[in-house]
């Protein structure tokens, strides 16, 4: 993922979604933390595992909280931290469905 601080024009890249693809990418209000969710492409005993990744901007080497979706959600296709402090991140899978986590 990249974020880039257009009044400082700086660009933060983060790499810790190994060998999958971001599919989405959110900033929490404050402008402190990104979140990115990918698709899936890990496979464990036939489950495809999706991941969202939660990752100071300043800091883009370090993962601050990994988070496993639900089972048979295939990709995150939309992400956002919930208004305020940011306590809740909500996820929407790019099933059939839209599954949300």
């Amino acid at each position: 993922g990249i974020v880039h601080n257009l009044g400082r024009n700086k660009q933060s890249i983060y790499h810790g979604h190994e060998s999958s693809e971001i599919l989405s990418l959110t900033i929490d209000p404050s402008g402190k933390y990104a979140a990115t969710g990918d698709q899936a492409t890990v496979y464990n005993n036939d489950n495809k595992q999706v991941y969202i990744k939660v990752w100071e901007i300043e800091k883009p080497g370090e993962t601050v909280s990994t988070l496993t979706c639900v089972p048979n959600m295939t990709g995150v296709v939309s992400i956002a931290f919930s208004p305020g402090e940011s306590k809740y991140l909500a996820a929407v899978g790019c099933d059939s469905s839209h599954m949300v986590s």
